[in-house]
C-alpha cells in the first residue's frame, strides 16, 4: 500500500516482467497441471477471484494503515516513530530484491501462500504482545509482506492482462482499493477499546489476510505468473536523467509520495493527539476525505486526455496540497466539519496530482522503458525511507505541528517541476 493508497503496481525498480509468448483469450482456462480432476476456470472467473483477493488484501492492510503511527508511538515516542517506517521500508525494498528468485526457485504460489500465513500467524501475535522487542520485528514482518503480497497479486493480475485491456482491469483494481481504502478507516475506529488498545485491529486485519490466503488458495494456486529478469537501475536513471519531462513527472511522484508519507505517518497522531478528536472522528473525517479517490480520478483523467493537458492540473494539485497543509499546522482545535472539509480539500489536491503525474508519465515512456516505469513505482518505497527519517530530525527541534507547515513549503517545490514539463496539449 503504502502510500496512503495502496498502489498494486508497486514493484522492484530493477525488476520487469518478460511477457509470455501467448495471451489467454476469454475463453482459456486454468488447471493446475497434472491435476485434471480439479476445477477449471474461466479468464472471467480467475480476474473475478484476483479483484477478490485484491479487496480483501487492501483491507488487510488499510484497516491498521492510520493507526499504525499511534500504536508504535506507545513504545517508541512520537519523535521516532518516523524511524521505525524507515527501517520498515528498507526492509521492504531489499525484500523485494529477493522476491523474484523465490518465486523462479520454489513456485509463485507456494511462497506467496506461505508469506501470508506468517503474515496471520504474526498478526495475532501482534494484537497479544506489548513488548517493544516482540512489537517492531512483528510490525515490519507483517508490512514487508503486505508489500510482496501485493506485487505477487500484481502479476497475477498481469497474467491476464491483454494490451487492449491493461487500462480497464487497473482501473477496478485500482477503484476496488480506493473503496476498500475509504472504507477501512472507519472499522478501524469502530475497533478500537479504550482509545489505545489496537488488539482488535490487528485481529481483523489478520482476518482478512486468511480471506485473501483462501482466495488464493482455491482460486489461484495453479496460476504460475512468468518470469522475471533484473535490469540495470543505473541505465535506468541515466535515461530518466536525460529526458527533462521524465525526470520532472518522477520528482511530482515522488513529491506525491512524501506527501503521502507525512499524512498517513504523522495527521493521526496529530487530530488524536494533539488536536484531541477521538478515534471514530479521525476514522470518518479519514473515510470522507478519502471519496475524492473514488469520485474524481476517473472523470480528471477523461479530462486531461480529452480538453486539457496535465501540466495545468498539477500546478493547481501542488498549491492546493500546499495550503491545505500549511492549514493543518494552523488551524487549531475547530469543528469536526471544518478538519473533514479540510483533509477533503487535500486529498483532492492528490487524488488529482496522482491521475495528472501517472497520465503525463505513462504518455513520455514507451513500452520497452520497463526500467523507467519501475523507477516511477518505486517512488512510494524510496519516499517512505527519506521523509520519516528528515521527520523524525525535525520534530527533535520543532513543535509537531510544524511538521505539517514543512510540508506544505516542499509541495510548493512542485511548482518548480511543473514549469519543467512541456504540456501535452
Amino acid at each position: 500500500m503504502h502510500k496512503e493508497k495502496i498502489l498494486l503496481t508497486d514493484i522492484l525498480g530493477y525488476m520487469k516482467t518478460v511477457r509470455a509468448p501467448r495471451r489467454l483469450s476469454t475463453t482459456s482456462v486454468c488447471r493446475p497441471p497434472g491435476a485434471p480432476g480439479m476445477h477449471y476456470l474461466s479468464r472471467g472467473q480467475a480476474t473475478t477471484a484476483i479483484y477478490f483477493a485484491i479487496f480483501t488484501l487492501a483491507m488487510h492492510y488499510a484497516v491498521t494503515l492510520y493507526i499504525n503511527s499511534s500504536f508504535l508511538k506507545e513504545f517508541v515516542g512520537e519523535s521516532r516513530v518516523g524511524l521505525v517506517y524507515t527501517a520498515l521500508s528498507l526492509v521492504s525494498i531489499c525484500a523485494l530484491a529477493l522476491i523474484a528468485p523465490a518465486f523462479r526457485r520454489f513456485g509463485h504460489y507456494r511462497v506467496t501462500s506461505l508469506m501470508m500465513f506468517f503474515s496471520v500467524v504474526a498478526l495475532f501475535l501482534l494484537a497479544q504482545t506489548s513488548s517493544v522487542i516482540e512489537i517492531l520485528p512483528l510490525f515490519i514482518l507483517i508490512h514487508s509482506i503486505s508489500i510482496l503480497t501485493k506485487y505477487s497479486l500484481d502479476l497475477y493480475l498481469e497474467e491476464f492482462s491483454d494490451d487492449a485491456e491493461t487500462g480497464w482491469l487497473r482501473g477496478v483494481a485500482l477503484t476496488i482499493m480506493n473503496v476498500a481504502v475509504a472504507i477501512a478507516p472507519t472499522l478501524a475506529a469502530l475497533l478500537i477499546v479504550n482509545e489505545t488498545d489496537f488488539s482488535l485491529v490487528f485481529i481483523a486485519s489478520a482476518i482478512f489476510m486468511m480471506f485473501t490466503l483462501a482466495i488464493t488458495t482455491h482460486k489461484l494456486s495453479h496460476i504460475e505468473p512468468r518470469v522475471y529478469l533484473e535490469t540495470a537501475i543505473g541505465e535506468s536513471l541515466l535515461m530518466a536523467w536525460r529526458d527533462k519531462n521524465i525526470w520532472a513527472a518522477l520528482m511530482t511522484q515522488f513529491l506525491l509520495q512524501v506527501f503521502y508519507s507525512i499524512i498517513v505517518i504523522y495527521a493521526p497522531i496529530f487530530l488524536r493527539f494533539h488536536i484531541g478528536f477521538s478515534w471514530l472522528e479521525v476514522g470518518m473525517m479519514t473515510s470522507i476525505a478519502l471519496i475524492s479517490f473514488i469520485i474524481l480520478q476517473l472523470p480528471l483523467g477523461w479530462l486531461a486526455d480529452k480538453f486539457y493537458g496535465e501540466k495545468e492540473f498539477l500546478v493547481g494539485s501542488f498549491v492546493t496540497l500546499a495550503g491545505t497543509s500549511v492549514l493543518m499546522a494552523y488551524l487549531g482545535s475547530a469543528s469536526f466539519a471544518i478538519w473533514a472539509a479540510l483533509l477533503f480539500c487535500g486529498r483532492i489536491g492528490a487524488a488529482t496530482l496522482e491521475v495528472m503525474s501517472e497520465t503525463y508519465f505513462f504518455k513520455q515512456v514507451r513500452d520497452g522503458d520497463a526500467g523507467v516505469i519501475s523507477l516511477f513505482r518505486n517512488a512510494q518505497p524510496v519516499a517512505y525511507v527519506i521523509t520519516p527519517l528528515l521527520a523524525s530530525g525535525f520534530l527533535a527541534f520543532f513543535d509537531f505541528r510544524f511538521i505539517f507547515l514543512a510540508l506544505g513549503v516542499v509541495m510548493l517545490s512542485g511548482l518548480y517541476w511543473c514549469a519543467r514539463l512541456t504540456d501535452t496539449k
